[in-house]
């Protein structure tokens, strides 16, 4: 996926939406939430050159009231085991999470569970994980997930990025052995052990063979569907998406977010 400053708009579509009328406004209440959200990881890096933002009007004013004054009400970090460059990694992120917390933002935490960027192609092991044998993997994913959990505190959390072949390459392969489910299980298990209320998720890149990946993940015990939705990869038809989402929501019984997405900027 194309890797500059990522701005996403998440929908959560719940079970109590009403399928005979999708432009009905989505109710406030206890059964339902919105969530207006941006990647915006790479923040911290950007902001150490001093950077000066303004509104649509032009008119210069702080990132962070920008974003509350067009609804963003959550904010998504991705999450790397050591990185190279130290960006996107644990204390960075630890601080900057932080940080949205005390200016009002939900925090939606994204664990590649590797040292650089994880998608459909690319699923590397963290270094310090590499050439362990399985049980000391999957009780590194639980303990690394636990540890997350109860130093950031997100509101949601990923576990995995597009995963739509497995994870961690070669042990979380996702036509092995069952040690993919293992692993997404030990990252569940470890995220609800420090904190039971939050949501966990795991995310497919696309739609197209999305229901076949969740009948394979089954048996893991996890909250949320998540799907990544470029209409560049993936096609425009934006009704056969929704008649996606609506299946994957009462086949699997979970609520099916979009939790990333993008347009281009011009047609040109």
């Amino acid at each position: 996926m194309n890797r500059t400053l990522q701005i996403l708009i998440t929908f959560l579509i719940f079970n109590s939406c009403n399928k005979d009328d999708k432009n009905a406004p989505i109710p406030e209440n206890e059964n339902s939430i919105f969530i207006s959200a941006v990647d915006i990881s790479s923040y911290p890096e950007i902001s150490n050159s001093n950077p000066t933002f303004y509104d649509l009007e032009g008119n210069q004013s702080d990132f962070f009231s920008i974003l509350k004054d067009h609804r963003i009400n959550t904010v998504r970090l991705r999450l790397w085991v050591n990185p190279i460059n130290q960006h996107s990694g644990f204390n960075e992120v630890k601080q900057f999470s932080e940080t949205l917390k005390t200016n009002g933002f939900k925090t939606w935490l994204t664990l590649h569970y590797s040292d650089t960027w994880a998608d459909p192609a690319h699923q590397e092991t963290p270094i310090q994980w590499q050439g362990i044998n399985f049980t000391q993997l999957k009780d590194s994913v639980y303990n690394y997930t636990e540890k997350v959990m109860t130093e950031l505190l997100p509101d949601y959390i990923q576990i995995g990025n597009e995963i739509n072949h497995g994870l961690m390459h070669p042990y979380g392969l996702r036509d092995g052995d069952g040690e993919f489910q293992k692993l997404l299980q030990a990252g569940c298990t470890g995220a609800k052990a420090a904190d039971s209320s939050v949501i966990t998720i795991l995310h497919y890149a696309g739609y197209t063979g999305a229901k076949s990946f969740y009948q394979t993940v089954d048996s893991v015990d996890y909250d949320w569907i998540g799907l990544s939705y470029y209409p560049k990869w993936h096609g425009t038809d934006l009704g056969f998406l929704s008649a996606t989402c609506f299946e994957l929501q009462d086949t699997f019984q979970r609520p099916v977010a979009l939790v990333e997405t993008s347009y281009p900027f011009t047609l040109n």
